[in-house]
């Protein structure tokens, strides 16, 4: 099963109803395969990940549990930057001479 993370991995999560959206983690231990239930009620069989902190669910309980599926791996690779290719870059700054 191909994953966006591998362990070791620093990731932004992407999905989140319960408002973790946009947090940054680390994914500690692969769990594997669990069914999942989303908010509109469906399940999916997903990868999950074990991370470093504690996320408040929906339920008002908290969980170290992901799924992958959910996570946006940040890694310095070589080649273009996801984020500058999918925004655009900014426009060049120009300093004022004095």
């Amino acid at each position: 099963m191909n994953t966006n993370c591998v362990k070791g991995d620093i990731a932004r999560i992407t999905r989140s109803a319960a408002g973790n959206r946009d947090k940054i983690v680390t994914c500690v231990k692969p769990i594997g395969p669990m069914k999942v239930l989303w908010p509109d009620d469906n399940f999916t069989v997903e990868f999950i990940w074990e991370i470093d902190r504690d996320l408040p669910r929906m339920d008002g309980q908290t969980t170290r549990m992901i799924p992958d599926s959910c996570l946006q791996p940040i890694r310095d690779l070589p080649g273009e930057d996801e984020a500058l290719r999918l925004s655009g870059r900014p426009m060049d700054i120009e300093e004022a001479v004095r």
